[in-house]
């Protein structure tokens, strides 16, 4: 699995700051997109390997870790 994350909106570090979790797990912690990607409007992405629940479904859970909201550019499911 990979996640694409770009800055689009917040100038500087620490001004969004969120946590992913797959089926439960964290993978990202506090996870600030510009201070991964070094700057706005530039991308990162983050890859994950995992599988499916019981149910058949990978669950992607955001919370904040910080001030705003999470954000995400892009999923991509690979097999």
């Amino acid at each position: 699995m990979r996640l694409h994350f770009a800055e689009l909106t917040w100038t500087a570090v620490g001004q969004r700051k969120f946590n992913v979790a797959i089926n439960g797990t964290t993978v990202l912690s506090a996870f600030d997109i510009f201070a991964v990607a070094g700057g706005q409007n530039r991308a990162t992405t983050e890859q994950f390997t995992t599988t499916a629940n019981s149910s058949g479904q990978i669950v992607i859970g955001f919370t904040q870790a910080g001030i705003d909201n999470p954000e995400i550019n892009g999923i991509e499911i690979l097999h």
